[in-house]
């Protein structure tokens, strides 16, 4: 992630601008991207871009038309909505599509804080909500309490939001072996050697560990870039949090709305060596025993290529007439 680029002659870095200009919204220019030496500096360039401050933590990915299904979509683990800016470019352009970024907190506070901002922007129509990994457990939390206050869910839009077929263990034996892992990542990646004593893990927790590894990681924040150091520590708490969500809980909301999940083919090897649990995931992940009205549509590919081409391109297509069907509700007055 923050080692040397390889490098790359003047025709790839102006294609590359070109193509990093559209996707972020931005001014990229060849002439920046020859002064980058790291990812992490061309993540630099795209921050300022990527990572904007918006109004309530949500911003608007597409304007869409009035009487139109809005459809809000949750940030990834660690990262932000501009993620999702592909798939939008695939749906109806009346589609109206909003992009709610991070916040920090336990999942039911953080979906507490978008819900009047969600109100607002729904303006008393019923709502998709949606996102990718992280994003969905985001997602279905913000429909449970939407409708436990009475507000109307349409859809919700799980882009392969999944758990292991086999449950993770809430032990110190397990906490002691994920941070080994995590240990050998950060050694591997950025050439850290962390130790994490048994006794600290159970004096402090996974939550005084990781600020023990952002200590150690700040002290490289030159090398490796302040943006890479805080990517890492929100993955880590945001995928700690969906791996350890009990999605019985959802079962009321999955009772009343419909869901529909993009299933990939795999995780990806990455979060396998993170948690290697993942190697085996229900067809269904883990959704089935939750939710009575569940579509799920299989995908190509492994958990990384849900938002990029050609997969995005198939998501898009379905998922742009599963709105359409619920706008064709709407307007005929049915609960759709």
């Amino acid at each position: 992630m923050t080692g040397a680029l390889p490098p790359i002659d003047e025709a790839t870095r102006e294609a590359l601008a070109r193509r990093l200009s559209e996707r972020s919204g931005g001014d990229i220019t060849a002439d920046q991207l020859a002064g980058a030496s790291t990812i992490a500096e061309v993540a630099d360039l795209l921050r300022p871009f990527t990572e904007v401050a918006v109004e309530g933590n949500i911003r608007v990915l597409a304007e869409g038309q009035e009487g139109r299904t809005p459809l809000f979509l949750f940030h990834a683990a660690g990262g932000s909505s501009f993620v999702y800016e592909p798939l939008v470019e695939r749906l109806d352009e009346g589609t109206p599509v909003y992009g709610v970024e991070r916040v920090e907190g336990p999942l039911e506070a953080r979906a507490a804080t978008y819900l009047d901002r969600i109100r607002e922007l729904a303006a008393g129509r019923p709502v998709a909500l949606g996102g990718w990994s992280f994003g969905g457990a985001l997602a279905v939390e913000v429909a449970r309490q939407l409708r436990a206050a009475g507000d109307e869910v349409s859809l919700v839009v799980l882009l392969d939001t999944v758990q292991p077929s086999e449950p993770i263990p809430d032990t110190l034996d397990e906490a002691e072996a994920r941070w080994k892992r995590y240990s050998e990542f950060a050694k591997r990646t950025y050439g850290l050697d962390v130790e994490v004593p048994r006794d600290f893990l159970a004096e402090h927790g996974e939550d005084g560990v990781l600020d023990m590894l952002m200590g150690v990681l700040g002290a490289e924040a030159n090398a490796m870039g302040g943006g890479v150091i805080e990517h890492q520590r929100a993955s880590f708490v945001d995928n700690r949090i969906l791996q350890s969500a009990d999605m019985g809980s959802w079962a009321g909301v999955g009772a009343e709305v419909p869901f529909v999940l993009y299933r990939a083919e795999r995780m990806h090897d990455g979060a396998i060596e993170l948690e290697p649990r993942y190697e085996r995931i229900d067809p269904d992940g883990g959704w089935a025993a939750v939710v009575t009205d569940l579509e799920v549509v299989h995908l190509e590919g492994d958990h990384l290529a849900m938002v990029d081409e050609p997969v995005v391109g198939t998501v898009g297509k379905h998922l742009a007439r599963r709105l359409t069907e619920l706008d064709a509700g709407v307007r005929k007055g049915t609960n759709a």
